[in-house]
């Protein structure tokens, strides 16, 4: 219950009513400086409009891209480097823009490069714009080929199993598939005893 001062039960009625109006002008004015003040700090914090409608491509292109039944790490590579294109100068609606910030990624690989062209490529043709592919082939590399030492090593350090496994895959040259398939009945025990005899 609220309690009035000596003051107020005092005053007559119409000059209580004032005094609380005063009091309720001053908290609204209060009320209104500090929403003035929130909505000034998100509008220096908000989003460009051309943020905006870079956000709501990006979102369509995804859409698109998930629609034609891309894989979502395919989605998602992609849809940053069209962000990253962006950000670093180009403009999604001029194509001559996205291949000259992909050539200037000096720290890109071709590989790299190549992913950017797919991406954008894709964003090209689903905007109906004309772009003149650069081509960006990835550098093939000889494969990891162990010395026959590395793969006894490997080969000792398994399991018993598993270096039964490795052993059939060595001596055999057989694929993995294969080695996992060989039942006792597929081996050929009279032609190694006539073979050794």
């Amino acid at each position: 219950m609220q309690s009035f001062s000596s003051e107020a039960l005092n005053t007559p009625s119409g000059q209580l009513s004032t005094c609380q109006i005063g009091v309720c002008q001053q908290k609204a004015a209060k009320n209104l400086v500090e929403v003035e003040t929130r909505n000034n700090k998100w509008a220096a914090g908000a989003t460009t409009q051309s943020e905006m409608e870079l956000k709501t491509k990006l979102l369509a292109y995804s859409w698109k891209l998930k629609c034609n039944a891309y894989a979502e790490s395919t989605i998602k590579t992609y849809t940053n480097l069209l962000q990253v294109l962006v950000r670093r100068g180009g403009s999604l609606d001029e194509p001559e823009t996205i291949k000259d910030v992909i050539a200037r990624q000096d720290q890109w690989s071709r590989g790299r490069k190549g992913n950017a062209v797919k991406a954008y490529s894709l964003y090209a043709k689903m905007h109906d714009l004309k772009w003149e592919k650069p081509k960006y082939k990835p550098i093939e590399k000889l494969p990891f080929i162990p010395v026959e030492q590395e793969i006894d090593s490997l080969i000792s350090g398994c399991c018993t199993q598993m270096s039964t496994f490795l052993q059939v895959l060595k001596e055999t040259a057989a694929r993995s598939g294969e080695a996992f398939q060989l039942k006792w009945n597929d081996i050929d025990f009279i032609w190694h005893v006539k073979d050794y005899a």
